[in-house]
């Protein structure tokens, strides 16, 4: 059987495959979509996911949003969504600085301008901007 590049593939077996650009994670004959469309490099988004773990926790949760979320687009900064347990607002920030002196230092991200929204898990405080980077963006 053929599939097209945005077609659900059958699953035979766990693991990540890559064959011309089409990632699919394989899990026993179920159907899976294509991976969404966006801007990034396998070494950013292991930089970004290690980075979110090391300065939020490892529960830390990380979406992509903005204009890198379109391969049609060129261009345009970084705009990432660390969604995290820590609740201290001194904490906060601090990891925040922290994060985003290690993301630009880093060969995945040198010199590349990187905007870091972070939201706190617990806090019955929400922005709009919570909601449009988790509904539009992707989770990394």
């Amino acid at each position: 059987m053929q599939y097209g590049v945005n077609d659900a593939l059958p699953v035979l077996h766990t693991g990540y495959v890559c064959s011309i650009g089409v990632h699919v994670i394989w899990d026993n004959a179920a159907l899976i979509p294509p991976p969404p469309a966006m801007r990034l490099t396998p070494a950013q988004i292991q930089t970004i996911q290690h980075a979110a773990c090391q300065y939020f926790g490892a529960d830390a949760a990380v979406w992509l949003f903005g204009s890198r979320t379109d391969d049609s687009k060129k261009g345009g900064d970084y705009d990432f969504l660390v969604e995290t347990s820590l609740d201290s607002p001194d904490a906060l920030i601090q990891q925040k600085i922290a994060m985003l002196l290690a993301l630009q230092s880093s060969h995945p991200f040198e010199d590349e301008k990187i905007d870091l929204v972070i939201k706190r898990r617990h806090s019955p405080f929400e922005l709009p901007i919570y909601t449009v980077a988790q509904q539009q963006g992707i989770k990394l």
